[in-house]
């Protein structure tokens, strides 16, 4: 098969990512490895008494050496990193 250089291009740009974020969320404990998978770990209202505050990524091909960075801002500014 002969492809143009403009077919070429777009095969090229067409390419999926090697990796990315499907999800963050937060909890009030480390949620298990199938509720962060299914969706429904994050929890939308935390109580300010919680025991706890999980700040949790879910991402897809990441690799050795890989950084997840995530950063809480609040109004008077960083919370935690």
């Amino acid at each position: 098969m002969c492809r143009s250089r403009r077919q070429h291009a777009l095969v090229r740009s067409a390419t999926l990512p090697r990796g990315g974020l499907i999800s963050i969320g937060f909890a009030d404990h480390v949620p298990d490895y199938a509720t962060v998978k299914s969706g429904t770990a994050n929890m939308n209202n935390l109580d300010a008494n919680a025991p706890a505050l999980v700040i949790y990524g879910y991402a897809f091909g990441t690799a050795k050496g890989d950084v997840l960075m995530m950063f809480l801002d609040g109004p008077e500014g960083r919370v935690a990193a």
